[in-house]
């Protein structure tokens, strides 16, 4: 196990907390960690096209809606879903800056 402390949160410059679109932040911490590489994060937003691509995810995040948030990094295998399929799924709250998976 790696330990180390958060020396800075960036948050996306157009991230909305009324409809958290944009939804995604930079965590820089006080030491390097050792980990496997992951490849290719979606800087242009291309791979939201992509419906069934299976895409991997990773975070501290909460693993069910209204659930408490993990203390140590996970991480899942999830497929893309379409923009419209997934507003309809959410009732038309996904908006542009968001991608389904």
């Amino acid at each position: 196990m790696q330990t180390r402390s958060v020396r800075a949160i960036i948050n996306h410059e157009r991230y909305d907390d009324d409809t958290v679109e944009h939804d995604i932040s930079i965590v820089v911490l006080s030491l390097p960690v050792e980990y496997e590489e992951i490849e290719g994060a979606d800087m242009d937003g291309s791979l939201a096209a992509n419906v069934g691509l299976s895409l991997t995810i990773a975070g501290w995040g909460t693993i069910r809606s209204g659930g408490r948030g993990s203390d140590e990094a996970l991480r899942a295998f999830v497929p893309v879903v379409g923009q419209g399929a997934c507003n309809q799924a959410y009732g038309g709250s996904i908006y542009d800056g968001m991608m389904c998976a």
